[in-house]
């Protein structure tokens, strides 16, 4: 049952469809299959494989942090703007770096998401901004992500990046993004990716 359940989750993945994918998991916990082999016998195994073939794929290019950056802002900035979401983007260098732009402007995305989430659960009507910086360090191309949504809760700051982590309700995600982004970053990039809290909200730290 497991090996099957496997297979519809991987297919699910691959065509990129969130909603079967998360059909998958329901039907899975309703068959009695426990959160624990949801988790790691069907989630993470098809979202290495995914990632596998997406390397595979995609051959590694030199490319211009800002411009991808950029890029990737601007496909959902008219969206965040609609709910008064203001993002900047600031360089104080140009890296180059070389890895597979695509997968690195989903973790982008995924860290976007992840602040609206946060400001849209907070419910006031303070300012929202999220400010990403890029500059280069040690060698390295450094990428900050931080918002003044209010921040991660202390007891939960290290398990964000773990599969099937979410604070959402179950209709809202199966909590993969984060643990997406990581294995990208870290794995296939290789570089690294962390989160912390400042004073106004949640930092994500990219480096590659």
């Amino acid at each position: 049952m497991l090996q099957r359940v496997l297979n519809q989750y991987n297919e699910a993945i691959m065509d990129t469809d969130r909603d079967r994918a998360l059909l998958v998991v329901r039907d899975a916990l309703g068959m009695g299959i426990s959160p624990e082999e949801v988790v790691f016998e069907i989630v993470v195994p098809a979202i290495e494989l995914m990632m596998k073939s997406i390397s595979e794929n995609q051959g590694e290019v030199p490319f211009k942090v800002q411009e991808m950056v950029e890029k990737t802002v601007s496909l959902i900035d008219e969206s965040f703007r609609q709910l008064q979401i203001v993002i900047t983007v600031t360089a104080a260098d140009e890296p180059v770096i070389t890895g597979h732009p695509n997968e690195f402007s989903q973790v982008i995305l995924n860290i976007l998401f992840n602040a609206r989430d946060a400001f849209l659960a907070r419910k006031d009507d303070k300012p929202r901004v999220i400010a990403i910086e890029i500059f280069g360090q040690g060698g390295r191309g450094v990428i900050t992500i931080a918002d003044n949504a209010g921040g991660i809760p202390e007891e939960i700051l290290e398990k964000i990046f773990d599969p099937y982590f979410t604070t959402r309700g179950p209709d809202q995600g199966i909590g993969i993004g984060l643990y997406m982004s990581k294995i990208i970053i870290e794995k296939n990039m290789p570089g690294r990716l962390s989160a912390r809290n400042t004073a106004e909200g949640a930092e994500f730290r990219i480096e590659v």
